[in-house]
């Protein structure tokens, strides 16, 4: 298997394990999926990701479940069957093993009900509204946020030029994880371009390149127009979070997205401009 084939088939386990993060699925069958040997899939999965199949997709659950517990108000018995859990004793024993904590203690110091009111200021400029659906062409991430910049390069190199629209396309940034739960070494984000459905040859194009295609979450988002140095993101992203809850809205299990007209690789880091997208119930 060479190197481009390797890290696709990489990435399509570990989108094939997020679609399914609460089913009954084995890595046998995901192996199946991929065309490879169960011991294949394992022994490549672990060099390039850093932690078995069956590791990846237990700590993706859990720091799923840590999310809801700290944005949502879904009750923890519902977590844990929605994750694919055979009971919530069996969840509790899991997530204690991870973070440290049961479920409910973990809720009660870092929950809604705990958090203070958001801070004056905190939603202007912050709206709800529904969003389309997205087809894209995307790639895989994993690592420090501070490396988003570098990841976006080298996206950019891989993009087709034929699938390059001037004043149309859509530069797609997916952030599928809380910077406060999982380690920045586990971190996921996809760089991704906006294409047409009609494209031709696009699956044999994005295997030769190591990009997939997809599509994002067709719904409701809270939005809001970032604009500043890149060491202001984050707080970006937290008070789209703090507006959210302010309004009684909930955070969804879709991942976060960055809307940007410019490639974030293209934007001076002092000076980015782009939305930021907050799925919302």
């Amino acid at each position: 298997m060479n190197s481009v084939k390797a890290e696709s088939r990489i990435a399509n386990a570990m989108r094939i394990m997020e679609y399914n993060i609460g089913e009954d699925i084995s890595i046998s069958d995901i192996a199946d999926r991929l065309n490879v040997s169960t011991h294949h899939f394992h022994r490549d999965f672990l060099s390039r990701v850093g932690e078995t199949p069956a590791s990846y997709l237990r700590r993706i659950r859990l720091d799923t479940a840590a999310q809801n517990l700290r944005w949502t108000e879904i009750s923890v018995g519902a977590i844990a069957y929605t994750l694919g859990y055979q009971s919530q004793a069996s969840f509790t024993r899991a997530f204690t093993a991870r973070f440290g904590e049961t479920p409910n203690s973990y809720r009660r110091r870092f929950g809604r009900a705990s958090r203070p009111d958001p801070k004056q200021g905190a939603s202007a400029g912050v709206s709800i509204r529904e969003v389309e659906r997205f087809h894209l062409l995307a790639r895989r991430y994993v690592g420090p946020l501070d490396r988003v910049r570098v990841n976006w390069e080298d996206f950019m190199d891989k993009v087709p030029a034929a699938l390059m629209r001037p004043g149309k396309t859509l530069y797609v940034g997916r952030l599928h994880d809380d910077p406060l739960i999982t380690p920045p070494s586990q971190t996921r984000y996809d760089c991704a371009i906006t294409i047409s459905d009609e494209f031709p040859g696009l699956d044999d194009e994005a295997a030769r390149q190591g990009l997939y295609s997809t599509h994002t979450y067709a719904g409701r988002y809270a939005c809001l127009a970032f604009g500043g140095p890149s060491t202001q993101v984050e707080a970006g992203y937290r008070d789209v979070i703090e507006a959210s809850f302010g309004r009684g809205q909930l955070a969804g299990e879709h991942p976060a997205m960055e809307i940007h007209s410019i490639p974030r690789s293209h934007q001076e880091p002092e000076d980015l401009s782009f939305d930021i997208l907050l799925p919302v119930y």
